[in-house]
């Protein structure tokens, strides 16, 4: 193998890795229907370039798994401390990620149906919070009922109060929905739970002046 051939793998392996980090960056900023050619500007590439290594989706499939494993990371802190504290830090962590991550309520939501590794990392987040809720309902901290698709609507809650223009009234909302979820509050008090399939985004608006993305339309045109 020559040299030059060396040289070509190595560059297009960096571009790679730049697209990645520039979509990581945009996408935490503006969501993932951002034009491709934001993302292809951020990164320093031609969008050729980009769209002859990525299509969309598979774009925000390698930001997503990176997003997943964090969140589990986060999920194994939050079950390092005490049962009584765990569901707290483990809700206002994954919401103070959210006022500088638009990805973050993505990571759960987002369907990405032909994403094996997505949904691995995800059963793997729904396990581990499963786990979380057992516990601190043994510690007598969280009330019956409670499922992880609570945890996923608390999270699109305080997402819409940061996105909707009162990014520092979360906190307040937050408290009040965590005061909900104390055992003190009777299981037969909450609405049934919501199915998990509710949960995912399948449809969603585009931003304006944004064309609507394949991934939030199933069927629309890939378009950059």
């Amino acid at each position: 193998m020559s040299t030059d051939g060396r040289q070509l793998r190595r560059d297009a392996a960096a571009n790679q890795a730049r697209i990645v980090e520039a979509a990581r960056h945009v996408f935490a900023e503006q969501g993932v229907d951002v034009p491709l050619a934001e993302i292809a500007k951020e990164a320093g590439v031609g969008l050729a370039t980009l769209t002859r290594r990525f299509t969309r989706v598979r774009l925000v499939e390698a930001v997503l798994v990176d997003r997943t494993d964090e969140h589990l990371a986060l999920l194994e802190e939050s079950l390092a401390l005490p049962a009584s504290e765990s569901v707290d830090h483990y809700l206002h962590s994954l919401c103070t990620q959210q006022l500088n991550d638009r990805s973050v309520c993505h990571a759960l939501t987002l369907s990405l149906p032909d994403s094996t590794q997505v949904a691995t990392h995800r059963a793997a987040i729904r396990t581990t919070q499963l786990t979380l809720i057992e516990r601190a309902h043994q510690a007598g901290a969280l009330r019956a009922g409670i499922v992880p698709e609570d945890f996923v609507s608390i999270l699109e809650a305080v997402s819409g109060v940061i996105q909707g223009g009162a990014p520092h009234a979360w906190e307040r909302i937050l408290a009040l929905l965590i005061d909900g979820l104390r055992a003190d509050e009777p299981e037969d008090s909450l609405p049934p739970a919501p199915p998990r399939t509710e949960v995912h985004v399948v449809l969603k608006a585009p931003a304006r002046g944004r064309r609507t993305s394949p991934i939030t339309a199933p069927g629309a045109r890939s378009t950059p």
